[in-house]
């Protein structure tokens, strides 16, 4: 509701129509202070103190408190004072309230800054390597295949997460090294782009990839190999990071998250899932029943796995780790 002040203005904000509102009492006390000190200095006084009892009131209803303490904390004094005093108080009121609204906003503004970002537990607040090495260090592992080619840039705790997978340092290598994707994929280019080190995560590199590929080849995606279908894929922009130790090691791999499923024919999917899924492999789409059974199949294998692990002590079932 917009409410008019005694000026004619137009006020919809409760400090602007506040300000107003003293801005009339100030007015009001310079004025009395002219025309009543040497006639009425008595009366004067009084009505002195009414208007720093009001002063305190609308700074009260409007969250004033730097006006509120000015006002009562001098008019005890004021009545003692001279008129002129007496306005120069109202005049300070004012000046408190402005400087009070604003430590009241930097305040508030300083408390919403303190909730800090969730990272990854561990990460450190500062690391020694600087951000052009670590690109650097970066782009070097990721011309080794993320570790393939050399797993000494992956340090023992090594975990590599992607969206339904989560693998240990021992079974990355040993999954992955099945596959012949460069064989099946002759031109496979994943067009990396973006390198940048996290500004809350100061150990971890983020980059984008968009891959293109041709199946011109055989491709083996474990216990199934799939013909040349000469399908050309186009994947969507894909996230993917690294994470570092100060050794300058790997400790996590993460990636098969697309930014725009829009792009590409990859059927909503990244990494390998995305690859299969554009040459018309055996990966079901997401947002689907297919894809829903598949997800939900997976995880009850791997519940029904650790449960028979534990009841029969590792002998019938395996025993999951710790993600």
């Amino acid at each position: 509701m917009r409410t008019p002040t005694a000026q004619g203005h137009d006020c919809a904000d409760p400090e602007v129509l506040a300000c107003c509102t003293l801005c009339q009492f100030m007015t009001l006390a310079i004025a009395s202070a002219s025309s009543c000190t040497r006639t009425h200095p008595v009366a004067f006084t009084q009505a002195s103190s009414a208007i720093a009892r009001s002063l305190s009131g609308v700074a009260s209803v409007y969250q004033a408190p730097g006006l509120r303490g000015a006002a009562v904390a001098r008019q005890g004094s004021a009545t003692r004072s001279s008129p002129l005093a007496c306005s120069r108080l109202h005049i300070s009121a004012v000046s408190s309230t402005a400087s009070g609204s604003t430590l009241s906003r930097e305040k508030s503004s300083r408390m919403s800054a303190e909730v800090p970002p969730a990272t990854l537990p561990g990460t450190p607040k500062s690391f020694l390597i600087g951000e052009e090495k670590l690109i650097s260090m970066a782009k070097h592992v990721f011309e080794t295949s993320s570790g393939q080619k050399d797993a000494s840039v992956l340090s023992d705790d090594f975990r590599f997460e992607f969206p339904i997978i989560s693998l240990s340092r021992k079974d990355y290598l040993n999954v992955t090294g099945t596959f012949n994707l460069n064989e099946a994929f002759p031109n496979l280019d994943p067009h990396p782009y973006h390198w940048r080190v996290d500004p809350y995560e100061p150990n971890r590199v983020w980059f984008t990839t968009r891959v293109t590929a041709t199946h011109d080849g055989p491709l083996k995606f474990f216990k199934t190999t799939l013909k040349p279908t000469h399908k050309q894929v186009y994947g969507a922009p894909e996230c993917l990071s690294y994470t570092f130790n100060e050794e300058g090691k790997v400790t996590s791999f993460t990636g098969g998250y697309i930014m725009d499923r829009r792009v590409g024919n990859t059927k909503k999917m990244g990494a390998l899932f995305g690859i299969l899924a554009a040459i018309g492999g055996p990966i079901p789409e997401p947002e689907t029943i297919p894809y829903a059974f598949f997800i939900l199949s997976r995880r009850l294998r791997a519940i029904v796995s650790a449960i028979l692990g534990k009841v029969t002590f590792g002998i019938i079932g395996t025993k999951q780790k710790s993600s």
